[in-house]
């Protein structure tokens, strides 16, 4: 597992950074539950049962303030993790809105058992700065937004749709 963890990682161009971890999801003989217990890869490429299960007792008087040296300690699952830092991603700030954002289209929509005339805005088309007034409608292929009576939308600097409730007096 560690030879392939160390591969898949080198071939991504992280193979100086990688960090690898092992754990085994343990538990004593007959218990219903299991404890992730951290353990060291040299243990398992040993064979060091004793340094495993010592591992085990010891999450376990960790976690529950007692342990039972004696009693035999089963592995249900080993893990093993390989990972690498990542760069943090650059953002990227799309062009702020030129004018007003234009309705698509103009439907019925009903709120509260109320009919209200509601623009409908491509998603698309919204830029930040731009902000509508509610009620309307964003639409895009993959999420419908709408914003009820009482609200309104915001485009931020990044191009999320931020709504907010409109103080009422």
């Amino acid at each position: 597992m560690e030879a392939t963890g160390r591969a898949w990682l080198a071939a991504q161009g992280h193979a100086a950074e990688a960090q690898i971890t092992v754990s085994a999801d343990m538990r004593y003989l007959g218990q219903s539950f299991e404890i992730e217990t951290p353990l060291e890869a040299g243990w398992l490429r040993a064979g060091d049962r004793e340094a495993i299960a010592q591992a085990f007792h010891a999450e376990h008087a960790r976690l529950f303030g007692h342990d039972s040296p004696g009693a035999p300690v089963q592995i249900v699952n080993l893990r093993l993790v390989a990972a690498a830092p990542t760069p943090k991603p650059c953002l990227q700030r799309p062009a702020p809105a030129t004018g007003p954002a234009i309705p698509s289209d103009q439907i019925t929509g009903w709120f509260d058992g109320q009919a209200h005339p509601t623009p409908l805005y491509p998603r698309a088309a919204l830029r930040p700065g731009h902000r509508l007034s509610a009620p309307a409608i964003v639409t895009q292929d993959d999420t419908t937004t709408v914003i009820p009576p009482g609200f309104a939308l915001q485009v931020d600097p990044f191009g999320n749709l931020v709504i907010t409730r409109e103080h009422q007096e």
